[in-house]
């Protein structure tokens, strides 16, 4: 998800307070980790996920398998979800329009340096890691040619499909919007009556919504669970996968039209919490025992075209079409439950976070981009020359390595770049921000009560020159109290080019300056 510089600040809605969205900042943070650990138990997997091919294959762990399939559940479904709830909100203040560029900026062109700097080491680190277990020859890491599954399962976005299918929620939801906007307040008074009953802030129609939407997602992985359960890998949408995410997405629209504060949510998630932890172990048991009757291999399956049966332990279990819809619905209810049970839990107890909780914020997203082929090295690194350490130490080590090794690049390449200033991820500190305000009043007392006078040898122009001064002066051009180490201002006579040691304010000799008096 895209980052922000700072706590969402509103009043979108019914109620005229406006609230910090402090806890969905410590979600996002929390979310961002969680993806790099959902990553980093792959090798590990006891029930490994049809479809999926990794570096490498280690000793599997009972621990790590259920931390994975807990994340599995849960964590794109809170991506989706505070994406469509701040999406809405971005609609309330701006023209479509303009969203869906602002979201194209930020979406498609951190997806095209994925395509073209991530993929690439991805796809020669895999290979790698297959040479390096024997599962293929080292001529393969040159010829990039394979057969059967491993071909099948090879090409694709890889982690980064999640990019473009939110833009086209996005483009979509946008296009709605102004086609409302456009003609439905023409067509509105066919259906007042019916729209009176529906007006935002309704418990009844909150309820409604997300069972509805709970209910289309458990359709869709009924005829579809490899969607959670297994590994669709392709470079365009896959239908059922678009279909069942795009459902999380109208959810966090759902709450953001009809609860913009998530008042409500943070009433009754306290009381679902307990039945929703239950339901979740609940039903990733259920799942492990269905994958037990799956191929593991990396190849496409279909777990829902017929009854399966296997023996274990000299007993037949026989998966039916009955026991599949059932884990597909209490798979969609645990997602959509989870979701709103972790944001309402965030803003119902975390009113502010730290310094340092968002600047993981700000920073998940180059995170998200650049942690794969981080891990993939490090988990064939861990098989060979870590083979004493248990499966929960491996998954760990090779989590955090890749979290901090992410967070160094981003400060020495992206934070206060130009690359990040292409991608989208620039970020300023609090102290930075602070730092550069105080400059900014600093300077302008300065110019307004003495200022000192540098005369040019034409003696046509006078210069004040400001030894602390650093980019723009004029507080118009600044947003949120922050400076922009990298900004200029259009007005050449206001703003010195660059970060020289002081900025010059040319002023012509007919202002008449008067001295300065003494006190």
């Amino acid at each position: 998800m895209p980052p922000t510089d700072q706590p969402v600040m509103g009043s979108i809605g019914n109620s005229g307070s406006e609230t910090t969205f402090a806890g969905l900042d410590l979600v996002r943070a929390a979310a961002a980790i969680a993806v790099v650990a959902l990553h980093a138990g792959v090798p590990y997997l006891k029930h490994p996920m049809p479809g999926l091919g990794w570096t490498v294959q280690d000793t599997p762990s009972e621990a790590v398998d259920f931390a994975f399939w807990s994340l599995e559940l849960i964590v794109m479904p809170l991506f989706l979800v505070i994406a469509g709830f701040f999406t809405w909100r971005s609609l309330g203040r701006s023209q479509p329009s303009g969203v869906v560029r602002s979201r194209a900026k930020r979406l498609l062109i951190p997806l095209l340096f994925g395509m073209l700097v991530v993929l690439p080491l991805d796809l020669y680190l895999w290979v790698l890691g297959w040479v390096t277990d024997g599962a293929v020859p080292m001529v393969k890491m040159k010829s990039l040619k394979f057969d059967g599954s491993i071909d099948r399962n090879l090409w694709g976005l890889s982690h980064l499909w999640f990019l473009p299918y939110l833009f086209t929620y996005v483009a979509i939801l946008a296009a709605a919007k102004a086609a409302w906007d456009r003609w439905g307040q023409r067509t509105a008074k066919f259906g007042q009556g019916m729209l009176r009953q529906i007006q935002p802030g309704s418990r009844t129609i909150d309820s409604i919504c997300i069972a509805a939407l709970a209910g289309a997602a458990s359709i869709v992985l009924i005829f579809r669970p490899e969607v959670v359960w297994g590994f669709q890998h392709a470079f365009l949408p896959v239908a059922s996968k678009w279909t069942y995410h795009a459902i999380f997405f109208a959810l966090g629209v759902s709450l953001a039209w009809n609860d913009p504060q998530l008042d409500g949510l943070k009433r009754w998630a306290p009381r679902l919490a307990i039945p929703t932890l239950m339901m979740g172990f609940a039903t990733i048991r259920l799942g492990q025992w269905q994958l037990l009757a799956v191929d593991p291999s990396p190849i496409s399956v279909d777990l829902s075209s017929q009854m399966v049966s296997m023996q274990i332990e000299g007993e037949y279990l026989f998966r039916s079409n009955l026991s599949h819809a059932i884990t597909a619905v209490m798979t969609a209810t645990t997602a959509v439950l989870a979701t709103l049970v972790i944001m309402g839990l965030a803003m119902r107890h975390v009113l502010s976070v730290s310094t340092a909780v968002k600047y993981v914020a700000a920073a998940s997203f180059w995170i998200y981009l650049v942690h794969h082929p981080i891990l993939g090295l490090a988990h064939i690194d861990l098989k060979w020359f870590a083979t004493g350490f248990s499966p929960v130490a491996k998954m760990i080590f090779a989590a955090t390595i890749s979290v901090a090794f992410s967070i160094a690049t981003y400060e020495g390449l992206v934070r206060r770049t130009r690359l990040g200033k292409i991608l989208g991820f620039q970020y300023s500190l609090p102290s930075e921000r602070s730092d550069a305000a105080t400059g900014q009043q600093l300077a302008e007392s300065e110019i307004e009560n003495s200022p000192t006078i540098r005369r040019d040898e034409d003696e046509s122009d006078a210069t004040i020159s400001i030894p602390w001064g650093r980019g723009s002066l004029n507080p118009g051009t600044q947003e949120s109290g922050a400076m922009d180490p990298d900004s200029t201002n259009s007005d050449d006579s206001t703003a010195a080019p660059g970060h020289g040691s002081g900025v010059g304010l040319p002023i012509r000799r007919s202002q008449n300056i008067p001295p300065r008096r003494a006190a």
